[in-house]
């Protein structure tokens, strides 16, 4: 009984952890990767061989 409640004390404490710093990096005005990061318009989505795609 001890250690489930010990495994629910520290995970309400990652959980809060977790929040303050999203809170900080939005309060920021930062985000993780910019809509130019997560461009795909350079890479191969085909699926032939030569690509490495599986038939």
């Amino acid at each position: 009984m001890v250690t489930s409640s010990q495994f629910l004390i520290d995970s309400e404490s990652k959980l809060r952890e977790a929040t303050a710093k999203m809170m900080a990096v939005m309060a920021a005005g930062t985000t993780a990767a910019s809509d130019e990061d997560m461009s795909m318009d350079d890479m191969d989505m085909s699926m032939d061989e030569a690509s490495g795609g599986k038939p």
